[in-house]
């Protein structure tokens, strides 16, 4: 289970719910501990995981290249299966579909698959021969440079 801090419980069905309104969305906060993960620590360890990894015969998937065995495509799709699987969760909190006791369950569901979509744009840009890390510096310093924001990573 995701540890989550005390304002985590204080959300209730109906704020969660309250996009349609104008409201931002709010979802709970997961509590971790500060630098706990970069891009390059979550390059490493794919790196190291991704050759062990088996599907569920028990069967090794990837090879040790940086690709993995798998094109782009291949990791594109499996990073955009993920997404889909968290845009489900998030198509059914805002139609109503869970109550108020399913939904701490439920956004821990949604939590793990955006982490798995995270994962797989790290393996889909190492396929690539991208590091995510400086690519991310650089796309978000030049969007606020473009826009006049003094915010930069």
């Amino acid at each position: 289970m995701i540890p989550s801090n005390d304002k985590t419980s204080s959300f209730s069905h109906q704020e969660l719910m309250e996009t349609n309104t104008g409201r931002p969305y709010t979802a709970p906060i997961f509590r971790v501990e500060p630098n706990c993960l970069t891009f390059d620590s979550l390059c490493t360890a794919n790196n190291k995981r991704r050759p062990q990894f088996k599907d569920k015969q028990g069967r090794i998937v990837h090879n040790n290249k940086p690709d993995g065995g798998w094109n782009l495509s291949q990791w594109s799709n499996a990073t955009l299966g993920e997404l889909g699987e968290a845009a489900n969760i998030i198509k059914k909190i805002e139609r109503g579909d869970f109550t108020d006791a399913e939904m701490p369950g439920i956004m821990e569901k949604l939590a793990y698959e955006l982490a798995d979509v995270q994962i797989y744009l790290d393996l889909l840009a190492t396929a690539a021969g991208i590091n995510l890390g400086y690519a991310t510096v650089a796309k978000f310093n030049k969007v606020s440079n473009e826009q006049g924001i003094k915010v930069f990573l």
